[in-house]
């Protein structure tokens, strides 16, 4: 498989959940994700991240959910009530 047959991620959502997200930005930027509470999976966001870094990106989505995120070495950890 080379580089270029594999999809890259868009990083434009439309209701998408967490965990999908959290899954593109593993992928891509080859980190780690804790979460403190797995209801996080369950969160939504809607928006277009593709132009931001991975700091950005995850600034983004973690203000407009609620979610504070802390760099554990290799991992992030994110920490927040989650939703339904």
């Amino acid at each position: 498989v080379t580089a270029s047959s594999v999809a890259k991620p868009v990083f434009v959502y439309n209701d998408a959940k967490m965990q999908k997200i959290l899954g593109e930005l593993q992928k891509m930027y080859n980190i780690g994700f804790v979460l403190e509470n797995e209801n996080l999976n369950n969160c939504r966001f809607t928006g277009d991240i593709h132009e931001q870094d991975l700091f950005s990106k995850l600034e983004i989505v973690c203000l407009s959910l609620g979610i504070d995120y802390e760099v554990k070495g290799t991992n992030i950890l994110l920490k927040g009530r989650g939703c339904e």
